[in-house]
């Protein structure tokens, strides 16, 4: 946990808003029905403070036990840390229904799959939603250079209908409000230009990994191959005004020398004012 407030402050430099995945609940796998995790969320924002960082808050909607895949009894989930000195969680929300709001909840195509969460956030007067994700994983899919050929990835056609649900969340945003700005993040277990990234962009969203550098492009790298699994997408209207960079603090080392996650962190800076 030190290690994970050390990277929050000086190597991402304390960001407005965090999307996490695989927060687990305040016991982690001992599997008595426990699915809070408001604990585990205060032992990242106690850690921060300590080394004089902001003072973030938490934003979570709990799964039901055991139903969102992942080990038994740890209830991954994703959620937001959001510095509140910077920016608010919407009191009275403008883009979305009701904030917070899990997508999916009662869709069988996310059963044992973590639910997106849609939040919206207000910075100095502007409101923007933010959508955190980890879609299933790519278990039992073939390797690229392996003895199955042409690929067969037994995982991608559920990733691709759950990439066009949150497609489709997005696109209920901007029927209500054209140019609502919203954020789609998280572990899309998938690629750049995969079916699935690609069923997610759709016409409305633009995946800004695509802007990075070949050589800087990837958060993950799995037997010696160097992919991007986690992105950031934006709506057309702030992709102009959106700077996105991969931080390689965890992928390139083991875990013995100091990494927090076998994933990059990817870092986003948005100018709302020139979206607006």
């Amino acid at each position: 946990v030190k290690a994970l407030a050390y990277s929050i402050k000086y190597n991402l430099k304390m960001p407005d808003i965090i999307g996490v995945e695989e927060m687990q609940d305040n016991n982690g796998s001992i599997n008595d029905g426990t699915t809070d995790a408001s604990l585990s969320a205060k032992r990242i924002i106690d850690a921060v403070l300590e080394i004089r960082g902001p003072k973030y808050e938490y934003v979570e909607i709990a799964p039901n036990n055991n139903q969102d895949g992942g080990a038994p009894g740890a209830n991954i989930r994703v959620g937001f840390f959001y510095n509140p000195s910077r920016v608010k969680l919407a009191t009275v929300p403008k883009l979305l229904d009701k904030n917070v709001v899990r997508i999916g909840d009662e869709n069988p195509l996310f059963e044992s799959t973590r639910k997106p969460l849609a939040a919206e956030f207000t910075f100095q007067g502007q409101n923007i939603v933010v959508v955190a994700n980890h879609l299933n994983s790519k278990l039992g899919d073939a390797t690229p250079f392996g003895k199955v050929q042409p690929l067969v990835l037994k995982s991608e056609d559920k990733r691709i209908q759950l990439a066009q649900e949150v497609n489709y969340f997005v696109q209920g945003i901007q029927k209500k409000n054209t140019n609502a700005p919203v954020v789609v993040l998280g572990d899309m277990n998938d690629f750049e230009f995969s079916k699935p990234l690609k069923t997610l962009e759709g016409t409305i969203l633009k995946d800004m990994l695509n802007t990075v550098p070949k050589e800087n492009r990837y958060t993950y790298i799995h037997e010696g191959n160097a992919q991007v699994l986690d992105h950031i997408l934006v709506t057309n209207n702030i992709a102009p005004h959106t700077i996105v960079d991969p931080v390689h603090l965890n992928s390139n080392i083991m875990k013995e020398h100091g990494r927090v996650s076998d994933h990059d962190p990817v870092l986003a800076q948005i100018d709302l004012k020139k979206a607006s």
